[in-house]
Parts: C-alpha cells; structure tokens; sequence
C-alpha cells in the first residue's frame, strides 16, 4: 500500500497527526520532519488559495507524515481539487447522514467507482509514481475521514460505519457540544456519551476511530487507550507558543 497512514491504521496502530493553519512552506517543513503520522491542513476555518494548498502538500511530500486536507465542505468539486494536489487523503467535514458520507467517498474514487475527474499529472509527482501508476492506484490508497461533529451522524454511525471506502471517523467535540445544545461544553457528559456510542461503533466495524483532540496531553493518551486510532495531538500554532512557554518558565525559574 502506498498510503503509509492507512496501513498503520490498517495494522492497528494509533495515529498521532497536528492540524496545519499557518499555511507557511517553513512550519510545514519543520512538522513534516517530525515523528507525525499525519498534517491536517485546514481549509474549512482557513481562507486558502489552491496554489498555496498545493505548495504545501509537495513540501509535506512523503517524508512520512501524510499530508491531508480537510475540505471546506462535502462537495466533489472541492474534493477533486484537494486531491489533485497529491494529498494522501481528505476529512470532510459536517456529514450528518451515511447518505453523506457516502457521496463524500464517491467523490474520491475515479469512475467507475466514483465521480473524480482525471487529472493525474500533479498527484503522481507528489506520490513519485507515473500518471498512469496514480490512476491505477489511487481509488485504494485514498484516506478517506468523515467528521462526526452532529447529533444527527452520532444517530446513523452504525450505518456510516458499514459503508464500504470509509477508513475513519473523528469526532469534532467542539462542534458536537453545539448541536446537543451544551455549546462550549466539550466534555459534557451528552458530549461524552455521543463519543462513547461512535467509539462503539467503530470497534464493530473495520473504521477507525478518531477525535480532533483531547483536553490536555494526559487525556489525549487515555483517549488512545480507550481505543481510538486517528487522534489529533496538536496543532501548528499550539505547538509553537506551547514551545516557547517551556522554554521562557525553565529559564525564568
């Protein structure tokens, strides 16, 4: 398998990744030379331009986090475009239905299976292969993500779950806590209750299940021993003030 995320997850194993809204080529170089499984970048809350979303995928390149992009929306003319980068997958966000998800997936499988248009030429320079090996190969290797941040997907994760060409699901407990009218209260117990009916779920199925974060770094690891796979460590921004207020309380002290 060419996609090195979806054969850890496929293997078992916890994915560690950090959402990207910098959109700078330096903080994407320094996070792609990190240990992450994966680098979100965001352009459903951040305005980006095709050209820059592009260039930031060819400087993740495959050095060994996976680049993704999260869409703006559930939409094919998005989805095409954010693959035609050569990203090695997408999150879609606010699918409330299996009805949804599956068209998200479709939207990224090439006919006959789906509805992407065939353009190759970028995607397989990223993915060091020929055009040819691309189209060939894409349809598997596509990590596909659907976000479960409604009541209404919480409700139908059971038949999200059985659809075939989904490999996982994160939940967004920020917007989650909005549509079971606890806004603001990511950790109520709603909230914690929806998660835990998502995580069964998945544990039935052969998706993986994921969670954009965690309350703090103790939490984020209970969340992996509890059983979820695709877990979001961190983000760019976080990481960088976190960083430089480790540093300024060690030398202050």
């Amino acid at each position: 398998m060419l996609n090195k995320l979806k054969n850890k997850l496929a293997n078992g194993e916890v994915v560690y990744g950090s959402w990207f809204s910098i959109f700078h080529d330096g903080a994407a170089e320094t996070l792609a030379n990190t240990d992450l499984d994966w680098i979100l970048i965001d352009t459903e809350h951040r305005a980006a331009n095709p050209e820059t979303v592009g260039r930031l995928v060819k400087v993740i390149g495959n050095k060994g986090a996976a680049s993704l992009i999260r869409v703006a929306w559930n939409n094919v003319w998005l989805v095409k475009q954010a693959l035609d980068t050569g990203a090695y997958g997408i999150v879609v966000p606010w699918v409330r239905s299996s009805e949804e998800a599956a068209k998200a997936v479709e939207y990224t499988k090439y006919m006959p299976e789906g509805l992407r248009g065939s353009m190759p030429v970028v995607a397989a320079q990223v993915w060091g292969i020929t055009p040819g090996e691309y189209l060939a190969k894409a349809n598997d290797n596509i990590f596909v993500c659907i976000q479960i941040e409604n009541w209404e997907a919480v409700e139908d994760i059971d038949k999200i779950c059985a659809l075939p060409g989904v490999d996982a699901v994160m939940i967004g407990p920020g917007d989650l806590s909005c549509s079971l009218g606890v806004r603001g209260e990511t950790w109520h117990p709603k909230v914690e209750k929806a998660i835990a009916k998502v995580l069964a779920a998945c544990k039935k199925s052969a998706v993986a299940p994921g969670i954009a974060f965690g309350k703090d770094l103790e939490h984020t690891k209970q969340l992996a021993k509890d059983g979820f796979k695709f877990i979001g460590a961190g983000a760019d921004s976080a990481f960088l003030s976190q960083g430089v207020k480790a540093t300024l309380d060690y030398l202050k002290k």
